[in-house]
């Protein structure tokens, strides 16, 4: 019940631009014919209804399409801005001004051959 309450959310969250299809698909379909309507039915696995089974499988053997920019779902743009904030802080952090002095300075290890 979940994953159909997420699939008609448009609000921003990963997978939104899924979601926004699914909500185009359903209003077409909705306003189509008067009466067209969705009903859910959960039903417990441990039950092990015979159309529950064929259902799940259908479902898990379909494949849908990322879109056409994947890239751009919210949990990417997120991922992508927490490199890049940690990227310029591994460089700011060299400079000794930004870093400051109270680190402690290492030395380089060098790997010993054979060892």
């Amino acid at each position: 019940m979940a994953s159909a309450h997420r699939a008609v959310d448009p609000s921003i969250h990963s997978g939104q631009g899924h979601s926004v299809a699914v909500c185009e698909a359903l209003q077409t379909w909705f306003t189509r014919k008067d009466g067209q309507s969705i009903t859910f039915v959960y039903v417990p696995s441990q039950l092990q209804w015979n159309l529950h089974y064929k259902a799940h499988e259908y479902t898990t053997d379909l494949k849908v399409a990322l879109g056409p920019c994947p890239a751009t779902s919210f949990d990417s743009l997120c991922m992508q801005t927490a490199l890049s904030c940690g990227a310029s802080w591994n460089v700011l952090f060299q400079d000794p001004k930004y870093r400051g002095r109270n680190f402690l300075q290492l030395k380089t290890v060098v790997a010993q051959p054979g060892g």
